[in-house]
């Protein structure tokens, strides 16, 4: 797997005790690439039978509201 870089990236504002607001993005370069890799099979000749690769998450964003119910 060739190296790569992400970019996330959030932002979090606390109201008290009971609200939590956050805006935030995962992989915000849309960046392609594999994030895991498998070999199956070994053979003799020092390779595989076969190989698959996981691809990553595209780039990802929202919004998270969270209330607690059990502060006052």
């Amino acid at each position: 797997i060739e190296s790569y870089g992400l970019f996330d990236a959030s932002i979090t504002y606390d109201h008290g005790d009971q609200w939590t607001v956050a805006l935030f993005g995962n992989n915000l370069t849309d960046e392609e690439h594999f994030s895991h890799t498998y070999a199956v099979g070994a053979t003799s000749a020092g390779g595989s039978l076969w190989k698959f690769a996981n691809p990553n998450i595209p780039m990802t964003y929202g919004l998270k509201l969270t209330y607690n119910f059990g502060a006052q």
